[in-house]
């Protein structure tokens, strides 16, 4: 196992112990010094800076206990995904529920290479949006995730 792979496992373990989703995880080998910038959420989002904070120290933690297996110096980010981030995967989708959101597709759904709405939920193989149409009508499409190039939040 490679230091990337370590690292990454640890990590990955450290954030779920405390129900938290790793959203991204980057490893940067540069030589003497590693830098690890990791992105974590509640899965259904609103985590705040303390648990970032909290995160940090354990992931900081746990490299000082195993620097002889990194024999380098070390740097460490824990952040939120930011409400700007592009959704791109399921778990991404179930934390945005609720909110209105624009999806851009890689193939026209209802004659839209874009639909916008209301992400009403993140199912296992579909996300379900509701649209407004016509004069008000509201209606739900079922969006599969392979359609999808990514998703915003709309603010």
């Amino acid at each position: 196992m490679g230091i990337k792979e370590f690292l990454s496992a640890h990590i990955s373990s450290i954030v779920e112990s405390k129900g938290l989703d790793l959203v991204e995880l980057r490893i940067n080998d540069r030589g003497s010094h590693i830098e690890i910038r990791a992105l974590v959420d509640y899965p259904t989002g609103g985590i705040d800076m303390g648990m970032c904070t909290k995160i940090n120290r354990e992931i900081v933690s746990f490299l000082e206990e195993n620097s002889a297996v990194l024999g380098k110096d070390f740097s460490v980010e824990v952040s939120s995904p930011g409400a700007d981030r592009k959704l791109k995967t399921r778990k991404d989708f179930m934390r945005v529920q609720g909110k209105n959101v624009v999806i851009n597709l890689n193939r026209p759904i209802l004659g839209k290479m874009e639909i916008t709405g209301r992400a009403l939920g993140a199912k296992k193989d579909f996300l379900e949006v509701e649209m407004s149409g016509k004069k008000g009508y509201t209606h739900t499409v079922e969006i599969t995730y392979d359609s999808i190039n990514w998703g915003k939040v709309l603010f």
